[in-house]
Formats: structure tokens, sequence, C-alpha cells
């Protein structure tokens, strides 16, 4: 067992995240996964997986608590049990742990992270989406960190369930590897003095670029061009093919990066704002998270049962999500 209780200290970890996850590989030839045994705490059944060196240990909510959770390279939810994360209290069990959390059956990790939300059937599985998705909480930003996992071809068969299950061991062996050696060289202080030096240099740098840009330019006046960058990246995303699956991987890719932007805005306004003007914010994103799942709903319901229906229901999330970041840094940035 290889477990670091430390948080995250540097976002170069997250790099390491960047391997084969998507769900249409056009490979049938799966990999194994062959590295470092792993301990994995798991609520519901054991997943069948191929990988001798992976433990289970089968754990009931009432044993999902930090001090519990401890001694785990990581906690898996399974498909039956969705509901029930999401219940306000193991949102800061999630938080409080630097392990990932990975929630099978669902690609929709904000029912389990945000508070006052509830996870519904319309975040269950369907083709075209990630069968599971991982989220780690980096205490460097307090921001959430969340990946995907699908299925090969979008067709759920127990050896492609097996071929995603060697993804993550991947992802979570690749994470404890990172840590490990981000952990040890801080303890054995292996930094050369040449090192230092050129880390100095650079924080000099970066240092005296900050001040420069801070004297000209104003928090909300970067977040609006960070907007416009954004933006510009999501349009420049194309379907490889005109088919269904290939517009909703686009459509899902644009809101996981309006998503991902709307938290870097949210974390922003947390220490900008006074408290009070804080939990009125807090309450309205609560509220619009609500909006927004509701609209995209009603939205998709035009297509229900046809082909068309999650890919309405993606892109009206992903284009709600655009306008919130706007709206955000407009009204509350300074």
């Amino acid at each position: 067992m290889r477990k670091i209780l430390k948080a995250l200290t540097t976002s170069g970890i997250w790099l390491l995240f960047v391997f084969a996850l998507t769900a249409c590989s056009q490979d049938s030839v799966f990999n194994m996964f062959e590295g470092n045994a792993l301990d994995i705490a798991v609520v519901g059944e054991t997943p069948e997986v191929n990988e001798d060196q992976v433990t289970f240990t089968e754990i009931s909510f009432d044993e999902m608590t930090p001090e519990n959770l401890t001694s785990y390279d990581a906690v898996f939810i399974r498909e039956n049990n969705l509901s029930k994360a999401s219940e306000d209290q193991f949102a800061d069990v999630y938080s409080a742990l630097p392990i990932p959390f990975y929630f099978i059956g669902t690609d929709n990790f904000v029912p389990f992270t945000e508070k006052d939300l509830e996870y519904d059937n319309t975040s269950e599985w369907t083709p075209g989406v990630s069968y599971a998705v991982g989220v780690l909480i980096s205490h460097e930003d307090n921001s959430w960190k969340h990946w995907g996992f699908g299925l090969h071809n979008d067709i759920k068969t127990d050896k492609h369930l097996k071929d995603m299950y060697s993804r993550i061991f991947m992802s979570i062996d690749e994470l404890d590897t990172a840590q490990q050696v981000t952990i040890q060289k801080e303890l054995n202080g292996e930094s050369t003095e040449a090192d230092l030096e050129d880390t100095n240099k650079t924080n000099e740098k970066v240092d005296a670029s900050i001040h420069e840009e801070e004297a000209s330019t104003s928090v909300k006046e970067k977040y609006l061009k960070q907007s416009e960058y954004t933006k510009k990246e999501a349009e420049e995303w194309k379907a490889t093919d005109s088919s269904t699956y290939a517009l909703k991987k686009v459509e899902n890719d644009r809101w996981e990066l309006w998503d991902n932007f709307l938290n870097e805005i949210y974390g922003v306004l947390e220490e900008q704002l006074p408290a009070k003007e804080m939990d009125e914010l807090r309450e309205k994103q609560r509220n619009w998270i609500t909006y927004r799942d509701d609209t995209a709903l009603a939205a998709s319901l035009k297509y229900k049962g046809g082909t068309q229906e999650h890919l309405e229901y993606v892109s009206v999330l992903a284009n709600l999500t655009e306008e919130r970041c706007y709206e955000l840094i407009t009204k509350y940035m300074k």
C-alpha cells in the first residue's frame, strides 16, 4: 500500500492524466494494468477485473469517513449507490482527502461535489458519454479536478468494463507515483543549488511579469480576456465526422472546458468578495445550477428517445455555463 496523506502541491501532477481516456478507441486490443499493487475501497459490489494486484474492500456508507478511508489508494462508488453518495455529508468527505473518488455509471460529478444537489436518473450513463467519472480535490487552489472514462465504442460489455477499470487503475497508479516523487523530493531536499538558482530566477521573472501586468490590468479584465481565449478554443473544436457520437464528444468537451473555467472564476470570487456577498452568491449559484440542469433537461425532452436527446442536453449545459462565466465576471469580479 502506497498511501500519501498529503494534498497535491503542484499542478504539474495533472498532466499525468493525459492518456487514453476516450470512449471510442479504434483499437480493440486492450491493455491490462501492470503497475503497482492498489488497495481500493468500494461502496457496492466488487467489480470484476483482470488484475490480481488490485485489492478491493467493500465498505458501507457508515464507513465513509476520512478516518476510515486514509489507508486506501482510491474509493469506488458503484452504480446502485450514486443517489446516496450525493447526500450533503459525503461532499465533505470527498473534499477532505487527497485520494481520488470514482463514480461508476455516470459522467456527472457535480451532484457529489456540490451540496444541496440531488443525483437523479438524468445523470445516468447513456451512450456517447463517459461511463465513469473520477474527482480529486486540489488543496493548492481548492478546486475540483475531474476526468472521464468511457467504454469502447459506447458498448457496455464485461470486456469493455474491465478495460475501463484497467485505465482507471493506471490513473490511480500514476497519481500515486507522482505524489511519491514530489513528497520524497521535499523530504530529502533534493533540489540542487543550480535548481534553486534557476527556480529563483524564474520566480523573479514571473513576479516581475505579474506586477507589471497587475499595474495595467485588473483581474476582471484578465478574466474577460481569458473568456475570449476559452471561447475561441471551444469554437475550434470540430467533430471528426457527422455521427451523433462525434457531435456529442465535441459538446461534452466544450461543456467540460467551460465548467472548469467556471470553477476557476468561482474560486477567484471567493477570495475577492466579502463574506456576506459570497454567501448570497453561493445561494444564487445553487439556484443557477438547478436552472441549468432543468433547462437542459427540458430542451432534451424534445428529442426524447432519439439520438439527439443527450446531444441537446449537453449542448445546452455548455451554452448556459459559458453564459454564466461571462455573467460572474462582469457582475461580480473586480
